[in-house]
This record gives structure tokens, sequence and C-alpha cells, in this order.
């Protein structure tokens, strides 16, 4: 397993961005590509410092990358800059220049603020990933103030031209059917309320998705241990397109 991080320049924001690859060994000609997306509080190495990612992709055909993008909620904002756009289009050709790969599928994980992101990320492009994972997804900002009183503050300078967004009250019928989507939260997690609302609404309409719910809070010793789960079920997604 080779563990890259580094720093490239964005147009997009207008700075130097920090990310993180991980390459296992002896990959084939075509590679499936993981874009992880941290939390709230997170960075790049968020992932190679709290998980254990580099074990469960060693011996497949995934590559995976994180970005440092701040408590920017993944949004295009006065405060953070076009950080969505980003994400979406800028790093993913920034990755690709600098570590040139066959990219065959893209999947995305999300942690947190980082599944709003995934959910922001599949309204954007509902049939460009072949797989998508969100862990206690923030959902409600409300919940996150409720729980985190300062964030009130953050969530302000990023969502101040609109209301703070509640994804288990938005139309989410613009996922597509194709769209697969895992959803992992622990029991004692201060978002599970959150949770079992939106998969009551999105599994009314939304074939592949899964939910998955067991005894854990709000950190990365409960995220850790859903990675492998998830990494499997990328893999059978690929098999059954091969197939």
């Amino acid at each position: 397993m080779s563990i890259v991080v580094g720093d490239s320049y964005s147009t997009v924001l207008a700075k130097n961005v920090t990310y993180c690859g991980f390459f296992p060994n002896e990959l084939g000609t075509e590679v499936s590509v993981i874009y992880l997306l941290h939390g709230r509080g997170g960075n790049a190495k968020s992932f190679l410092n709290q998980t254990t990612i580099e074990r469960f992709i060693q011996g497949t055909s995934f590559i995976a990358f994180s970005v440092d993008v701040g408590n920017s909620y993944y949004a295009n904002s006065d405060a953070f800059g076009d950080v969505l756009t980003f994400v979406s289009q800028e790093f993913p050709i920034m990755m690709q220049r600098i570590h040139p790969f066959n990219i065959k599928n893209e999947f995305i994980i999300g942690i947190s603020m980082g599944g709003y992101g995934v959910l922001k990320l599949l309204e954007k492009y509902p049939d460009r990933y072949r797989g998508s994972a969100m862990l206690s997804p923030l959902l409600v900002m409300d919940t996150l103030v409720n729980h985190i009183p300062q964030t009130k503050k953050e969530l302000g300078t990023v969502f101040q031209k609109e209301a703070w967004p509640n994804l288990v009250q938005s139309d989410l019928h613009h996922l597509g059917l194709e769209t697969h989507l895992i959803h992992c939260c622990g029991k004692d997690d201060f978002m599970i309320e959150d949770s079992l609302d939106f998969s009551n609404k999105i599994g009314s309409f939304l074939p592949n998705y899964s939910f998955y719910v067991s005894e854990g809070e709000h950190n990365w010793d409960y995220w850790d241990g859903q990675l492998s789960q998830i990494i499997n079920e990328f893999n059978q997604l690929i098999e059954r397109r091969n197939n």
C-alpha cells in the first residue's frame, strides 16, 4: 500500500489544497476511485489517521482520495469559495493529472458533514457515481446546532443567503433510480432520529438504498467499523456490472 499526502493549487478555490491518496499494491489496468469526504473539524488526513481504510482496499481495484475543505459543508459559499464545484469537478481532474489511472468507476463515502456532501453530489450528478455511502450524515442543521451551539455562527457564514438545509424535508426525487446509496448510523448517535426519518422517506422510492443501524455513537470507532462492509458492497456493485 502506497499512501501519498500532497498539495496542489486549486484554481476554483484560488489556494493550495492538501489531499491524501491511497494506492493498493499490484493494481490492474483499470481502477475504481473512492472519494472520501471528511466531517466537520476534519481534514485531508482524517481517514488516514482515524481509520484503517488502507486495509480494506488492499487487494482490491480501489484507489481512494480525500481532500481538505475545512468546515465548508461542501457548499459553494462566499466564506469558503465554490467548494462543491471544486470537489465535484476540479479535484477529480487534479488527481487524474497528478496520479494518472484508467478509472472505470467513481464512488463516494462521506462522514457526518461529509454525508451532507454526498447527498449534494448525488443531487448534482444523480447518475455519475457507481455507489455512494454516508455514515452518520448531517441531514438537519438545527440538530447540529442544538448539540454543538457554536456551530450556529459557523453555519451562518456558509448558508447566509438561504435557510439552513434540512434534507429530511427536501424533495429527493431527483436521485436517479440507479443511485446506490448506503446509509449507516449508530443507535446512540445524536443524529439517529434524523437518519430514521430520512430512511423512512427515501426508502419509499429509492430501490437501491440500504440503511444500517447498529451499536455506535458519532465517532471514528463506529465509522471505521462500517467501512469494511461498505467496501465489500462497492466490490459487489463492480462485479455485478462486469457480469
